[in-house]
C-alpha cells in the first residue's frame, strides 16, 4: 500500500469547487449526479453546509470537502443521497492522509458520511495505513434495487403481490373522484411549473414544513437546467393531489422528494405516482439504468419497490501527530475496547 500511495498525487485543499474537475470525476463515477458540481453547489446554497466549500485535488480529480476549523468534511447535508469519497481507492486515501498532514498539518480530523460501504472500506484502509485511527459506522439505509434491461411489466412482476393489488385498486377508487391526468415536466421552460405542482401538493401534505424551504425549488430549478431533474405529478380535475421529485442519471434513477394531499390518501395517490415515475423510465426496457434508488431512511414502503437495503457509511479518522488529534485517537481507540469489553 505505501509503495503505492508514493506514486498518487495526494489530496491538496483548493478555495471553492473546481467545478470543471469535479464534474469529469462525476462523469466516471457512479455517483453521477451526486458529484457534480451543480447537485453540490446547489445543496450548499439551499440547504445549507455550515462550512466553506473546497475542492481535494488529486491525481484522480477533484474531491468536493467542506472545511471546518481543523476538520475535513463530506459535502453532505440531510438530502445527501450518497457522497463522492474523499479519495478513489485505498491508495489514494493513503495518500491524502499523508500529504494533508505535509501540506495542511492543522487538518488533523476527516469526517465523512453517506459513503457507500465499499467506498468507506477502501478509504479506512488507505488511512490507516497513513497512521490515522479509523472508526467507521452505519450512517443510515439506503434500499436500491437492479433494474437492469427490465421493462415496467417484468419489474413489476417481481414485486410483492399486495403492491400489484394495491395499485390497481386504488386506481380504479382514483378515477372515482374525478378527472385523473398524470403530468410530467423535465425541461428549463417547465421549471416554474414544476415547482408550483409540487408546492401544491406539499402544502397539503402529511410531512410537515420543509427544514430548509428553498430547497425543493432550487432542486427543480438545477435539475431542469442539468438535464437530470424530473417532476411527476397527478392531478384530480386540474387540481394537484400528489408530486414527486427525481433524478435520473445514465445509470441511476432516485425519487428524492414527496408529497400527496392528505384529503387524497385513502386512495394512495403517491403509490399511483410512483409507479407511473417508474414505468416512465423503464418503460419496454430500452433504457441504460441500473439501479432504481428511493433515497435515504428506511420507511417501510420501500423494500416492497427496491428490496435491497445498502448500509450507507460514515468515516471518522484522526491523525495522533497533532495535540487534539491525538487525544481525539485516544479517545476512539477507548471506545473501540470499551465495545469489544461489552459485546
Amino acid at each position: 500500500m505505501a509503495a503505492n500511495a508514493k506514486n498518487r498525487s495526494g489530496g491538496v485543499i483548493e478555495t471553492g469547487l473546481a467545478a470543471r474537475r469535479a464534474d469529469e470525476t462525476a462523469a466516471g463515477s457512479a455517483l453521477e449526479v451526486y458529484a457534480r458540481s451543480d447537485w453540490l453547489e446547489m445543496l450548499a446554497e439551499s440547504g445549507g453546509f455550515g462550512a466553506e466549500l473546497v475542492s481535494v485535488v488529486g491525481d484522480w480529480g477533484a474531491t468536493p470537502a467542506r472545511l471546518q476549523g481543523r476538520t475535513l468534511r463530506a459535502p453532505t447535508n440531510l438530502y445527501t443521497v450518497q457522497a463522492p469519497p474523499p479519495a478513489r481507492d485505498a491508495a489514494g486515501a493513503e495518500a491524502l492522509a499523508r500529504s494533508l498532514r505535509a501540506a495542511h498539518p492543522r487538518v488533523d480530523r476527516v469526517a465523512w458520511d453517506a459513503l457507500s460501504p465499499e467506498d468507506a472500506a477502501a478509504c479506512a484502509a488507505g488511512f490507516r495505513a497513513a497512521g490515522w485511527v479509523v472508526e467507521t459506522y452505519e450512517h443510515f439505509g439506503c434500499w436500491r434495487t437492479d433494474v437492469s434491461g427490465l421493462g415496467f411489466a417484468e419489474y413489476l412482476t417481481q414485486r410483492p403481490g399486495r403492491l400489484r393489488s394495491t395499485i390497481k385498486r386504488k386506481r380504479a377508487r382514483l378515477e372515482k373522484r374525478g378527472s385523473v391526468r398524470f403530468l410530467h415536466w423535465r425541461g428549463p421552460d417547465d421549471a416554474l411549473t414544476a415547482m408550483d405542482a409540487y408546492g401544491a401538493a406539499h402544502r397539503d401534505a402529511w410531512q410537515g414544513d420543509e427544514p430548509h424551504p428553498d430547497y425543493p425549488e432550487a432542486l427543480i430549478k438545477t435539475g431542469f437546467e442539468g438535464g437530470w431533474g424530473h417532476v411527476f405529478a397527478i392531478s384530480v380535475d386540474d387540481v394537484i393531489v400528489a408530486a414527486q421529485i427525481w433524478t435520473a442519471g445514465r445509470a441511476r434513477i432516485t425519487v428524492l422528494k414527496l408529497a400527496h394531499d392528505r384529503s387524497f390518501g385513502d386512495v394512495s395517490p403517491g403509490t399511483l405516482l410512483t409507479a407511473e415515475a417508474i414505468e416512465h423510465f423503464l418503460a419496454d426496457g430500452a433504457h441504460s439504468f441500473k439501479t432504481l434508488d428511493f433515497g435515504r431512511g428506511d420507511d417501510a414502503y420501500k423494500k416492497d419497490w427496491a428490496p435491497d437495503r445498502v448500509p450507507m457509511t460514515g468515516l471518522l479518522a484522526e491523525t495522533p501527530l497533532t495535540f487534539k488529534g491525538a487525544i481525539r485517537s485516544a479517545a476512539l481507540i477507548t471506545r473501540r475496547i470499551v465495545r469489544r469489553f461489552n459485546s
